[in-house]
């Protein structure tokens, strides 16, 4: 079922949207493909199961679509990209629609406790903001592709001995600014792990347990940083020599750096695997 867009064009005719419908109401049809025109005002029996899929606007939709999951033991699903702003507003509208259903909860009961719960939520709505700006600016800051990235050699300040490149270096916004080498060779090859000698779990949700040394001199390159049961070689700037186009340089820290760092792009309320760059960017 299609409406019409300035896309799109005319899209379907009245008579052919509600023939799909019909067919849909009728049990000739199980499965109805549409576009943002049946989130409301069209009547459309209960659903099992309603899929949204790349499409994320705000709360008010969000429960307007879902609510067409109405038979029972029914289900309500959104499907969107790690990569794209669209995850950050999905879990906005998620906050928003869990503030007015705990609204409606503490309503009967005379709302003792209800603003100290819409307070808590508000400051993940503000929290969830900032990470979206920051997700943003990393994205647009990540021009430089990735056949650039692969010239930028990173080299034990120690030894010289060849760490990792460029293309290898990605970033996780955990209430800080870390940089990580998620390839396993890295481990395997270039480090070696020991006990961390003061364990720490940081309030930004990560844990380090190790730390990881040149392989070669021994030198101190890091922690190795646990997150949702991922384990990720989070290294020190001030370790390294870089080379950049041939030319040597230091940085004493990440946020020095003159080329760009791609972002890991997850957020942590996503409990999926990390994802790799899967782009030229």
């Amino acid at each position: 079922v299609v409406g019409h867009t300035a896309e799109t064009g005319p899209g379907m005719t009245d008579p052919e949207k509600e023939e799909a419908l019909a067919g849909f109401r009728e049990g000739r049809y199980n499965i109805l493909v549409a576009t943002s025109v049946l989130e409301e005002g069209i009547d459309i029996p209960a659903c099992n199961l309603v899929i949204r899929y790349e499409h994320v606007t705000n709360e008010i939709a969000k429960v307007q679509a879902e609510g067409r999951a109405r038979a029972e033991n029914s289900e309500g699903i959104t499907i969107i990209s790690n990569t794209s702003n669209k995850m950050y507003q999905e879990l906005l509208n998620e906050v928003k629609d869990k503030i007015v259903k705990e609204a409606m909860d503490y309503l009967p009961s005379g709302g003792d406790g209800l603003l100290e719960k819409i307070k808590k939520e508000q400051e993940r709505i503000m929290q969830l903001r900032e990470d979206m700006k920051i997700w943003l600016q990393a994205k647009k800051q990540n021009s430089i592709t990735k056949s650039d990235r692969e010239k930028i050699v990173l080299k034990c300040k120690k030894c010289k001995m060849e760490a990792c490149r460029g293309s290898d270096l990605y970033t996780l916004q955990l209430g800080g600014y870390h940089v990580i080498v998620p390839d396993k060779r890295f481990r395997e090859e270039k480090v070696t792990i020991k006990p961390h000698p003061h364990p720490r779990h940081n309030p930004d949700g990560y844990s380090s347990k190790e730390k990881i040394y040149c392989i070669s001199c021994d030198s101190d390159w890091g922690v190795v940083g646990i997150w949702m049961s991922n384990e990720f070689p989070l290294l020190k700037c001030e370790s390294f020599n870089f080379e950049i186009d041939g030319v040597p340089t230091v940085f004493k820290k990440w946020s020095k750096a003159t080329f760009a760092i791609p972002l890991m792009q997850v957020h942590p309320e996503f409990r999926n695997s990390l994802p790799v760059e899967d782009e030229e960017t």
